[in-house]
């Protein structure tokens, strides 16, 4: 055996969920708040228009389904619970999807609460202080929550003060009147783990032992989370394992399904649905889009689990162990037909999908008919081939990502590269400036992103909108500021407007801000000289 000189073991033989990994985690997250997901942490595939559509349809139907079943109490919300909100861009698009289907839908009697929870305060300041929540905020339809998955038993809402809790000897304000739906993204996936083997008949647990570079070790803790190595030994085991009847039942179902190979086991996000379930009264909705698997688990046990490193790290989800547990637990669930990079799944308890036909129906139409990793596949597709592209296909594909300013912005090039050849129609330019607003209004700000608002100035200014275009370089302003590209495009804008005093001022301020910016300097040297003449 070769041992690494420079290896420094962290913790030797701990069953898995009680590693310090997931501590490591959570100090990542803490330290780096939001900007973790400034090109860090992936998060586009389940925080973008289009997945936001498929949710917000879904649960609007779930309001639907209650109603007709007589069990929404009006005078009492609805709360729709965000585990880990992350940047909050999900969020964003959620609440702004279901606000316009209550009104397409007549359905704006329905009083809901968004509430957007995080174990770390860092990232709740961040959306408290967002502009785009500041209107839900003060109408109600929007809360915030401290809430770890991993320990909390109860939520408590930080606008409103009030408690969502199990606990009978709170208030009875604190308890949920209505069913609960929750919604957890990228979540699970980082959430602790077990690992279980079958081998030569034997039950055996994974004890973790975590190491890595001296160089990499400050207070006993790794500094870069991504060079944390986790190896695997076994033990042998019995069940009862976690002293759980539910738990234990699901663990003893894999047992008897598994001749030879390895399986994950989601205990801490089994642990917290089970938490939720007692806060809602039993009567719960969940709907969770994952790394993982809920159909061919036979195909992922040959080959012992790893985690995967990403800024944080993350371990498929066995949506199977969770669906398995809702039906120990009286419950129900959908899983997506086709099993890709990202699985989406719907968990009920107090509710059986046959007899919940607006939810049913939802469901089947935005997991299976054209699932959120299908559209993310087409993304990639169109992606690594625009310069082939023309600006009607990508015309269509926006219209199907509800206007995605990700997918505006990955096009960028292409767009102006098309407008410039002139062989584009006229009547493709048109639509494209008809659409840009609703780009515009899904714009969602996070440090460090690419300038959505100053794109669509730039496309404006292409085609000779020039007012149109100082109204977005102004909304790129206040969000990120000015500098001298944008200053020098404005001053473009007022020239061609016939507005040489403007302009001049605009040029005057990106030479400030880039001294050696040779074209502004050349612009005010031209309508000095244009001025002087009249």
């Amino acid at each position: 055996m070769v041992y690494d000189l420079n290896s420094f073991v962290l913790q030797k033989d701990t069953l898995l969920s009680e590693s310090k990994s997931w501590q490591y985690q959570k100090d990542f997250f803490n330290d780096q708040g939001i900007n973790a997901w400034a090109g860090k942490v992936p998060f586009y595939i389940t925080s973008n228009p289009y997945i936001a559509n498929s949710y917000a349809n879904i649960i609007i139907r779930f309001f639907q389904d209650c109603i007709h079943k007589d069990i929404y109490n009006p005078s009492e919300p609805f709360y729709i619970i965000e585990l880990g909100a992350g940047s909050g861009t999900f969020s964003f698009y959620v609440i702004k999807r279901l606000l316009e289907l209550q009104k397409a839908l007549y359905l704006t009697d329905i009083k809901f609460v968004y509430v957007m929870t995080d174990f770390t305060d860092n990232n709740i300041q961040y959306w408290q202080d967002h502009r785009a929540f500041h209107s839900y905020i003060e109408k109600g339809l929007l809360d915030f929550a401290r809430f770890d998955v991993e320990t909390d038993t109860e939520i408590n809402l930080i606008r409103s003060n009030k408690v969502l809790s199990a606990d009978t000897r709170r208030p009875m304000n604190s308890y949920v009147k209505n069913p609960l739906i929750v919604l957890a993204n990228y979540i699970f996936d980082t959430v602790s783990q077990d690992i279980f083997r079958v081998s030569q008949g034997k039950f055996q647990a994974a004890l973790a032992t975590l190491s890595t570079q001296k160089d990499n070790v400050q207070d006993n803790k790794p500094i870069e989370l991504e060079q944390l190595k986790v190896e695997f030994s076994y033990v042998d085991s019995n069940i009862p394992f976690y002293q759980d009847q539910h738990l234990d039942a699901v663990l003893s179902h894999y047992q008897n399904q598994i001749d030879d190979g390895y399986f994950l086991f989601p205990v801490g996000s089994l642990r917290c649905i089970r938490r939720l379930m007692d806060i809602s009264n039993h009567k719960l909705c969940l709907i969770t889009s994952d790394k993982g698997y809920s159909r061919y688990g036979d195909l992922h046990q040959q080959e012992e689990p790893c985690c995967t490193f990403h800024g944080s790290f993350s371990m498929m989800v066995d949506f199977r162990a969770i669906a398995q547990y809702f039906k120990q637990c009286g419950g129900d669930y959908y899983h997506q037909f086709t099993e890709q990079s990202l699985n989406t799944s719907v968990f009920l308890q107090g509710f059986d999908l046959q007899t919940m036909p607006e939810t049913r129906q939802a469901v089947e139409t935005f997991l299976d008919a054209f699932g959120h990793a299908t559209v993310f596949r087409l993304y990639e597709h169109i992606n690594l081939t625009k310069s082939f592209s023309t600006l009607e296909t990508l015309l269509t594909f926006l219209s199907t990502t509800q206007w995605d300013p990700h997918v505006f912005n990955s096009s960028f090039d292409l767009i102006i590269n098309q407008i410039r050849s002139e062989y584009t129609s006229h009547a493709v330019v048109k639509d494209l400036a008809f659409i840009m607003e609703k780009i515009a209004v899904n714009f969602y700000y996070i440090p460090y992103s690419i300038d959505t608002l100053f794109n669509i100035a730039l496309f404006f200014q292409e085609i000779g909108e020039y007012e149109k275009a100082l109204h977005y370089y102004y909304q790129s302003i206040n969000y990120y500021g000015k500098n001298d590209v944008t200053l020098y495009n404005m001053g473009l804008c007022h020239y061609f407007l016939n507005k040489p005093e403007r302009a001049l001022e605009m040029f005057g301020v990106a030479v400030k801000l880039n001294p050696n910016y040779i074209m502004a300097r050349g612009w005010i040297s031209q309508i000095e000289s244009e001025m002087c003449e009249q």
